[in-house]
């Protein structure tokens, strides 16, 4: 488990480069960034796979910054950041019985920003409850331009924040193309 890492240095854990890696269980708890979520990956432009299975990500909070203010991928997923490097998809995520609770983008995503590099990205049996963004996607947001990655969502349970309703936010996945999910 990482607790309350990250604040004022940098995320929980930064994905730089190749890397393929399963996370087994434990949690990420308090732990966003002021430049990117707990998890921040940042591929340049090489392949990325991550598993994580049974992972709960909560109350991972990004910190107010005029750092970057035109990468909007440093102010957005709360728990799960992936970075808009170069024009390749090469990132495939997958989240099984993951749960993300309680996390906090300043911009999209408040649990996990998925950028246009990602190829892939599954969600089964994952939860997804009390998550916030104030531009939109709630839980997730998918940037993407292109119809050759995918997004595939079985068995989710999405809880609709309070703040979401009240606040005229966007709740739950967005996608700024409909053609990227591909089941849900």
């Amino acid at each position: 488990s990482i607790l309350n890492c990250g604040r004022a240095h940098g995320p929980a854990m930064a994905v730089i480069n190749k890397v393929h890696l399963k996370w087994e269980g434990g949690q990420v708890v308090g732990s966003a960034s002021p430049v990117s979520g707990a998890i921040n990956i940042n591929h340049n432009n090489r392949e990325v796979k991550l598993l994580f299975d049974g992972v709960s990500f909560k109350n991972n909070v990004q910190a107010s910054s005029s750092s970057y203010p035109n990468d909007e991928w440093r102010h957005s997923g709360g728990a799960v950041t992936v970075c808009e490097c170069g024009s390749t998809k090469t990132v495939e995520l997958a989240f099984q019985r993951c749960s993300f609770t309680q996390n906090t983008a300043r911009r999209y995503g408040g649990a996990v920003y998925i950028s246009k590099n990602v190829k892939t990205a599954t969600f089964n049996q994952c939860e997804f409850n009390g998550n916030t963004a104030l531009l939109g996607g709630d839980d997730v947001y998918v940037k993407s331009n292109e119809i050759d990655e995918y997004v595939v969502i079985t068995d989710a349970k999405i809880r609709v924040s309070e703040f979401s309703t009240s606040n005229g936010g966007r709740a739950g996945f967005e996608f700024e193309n409909p053609s990227s999910l591909v089941q849900c």
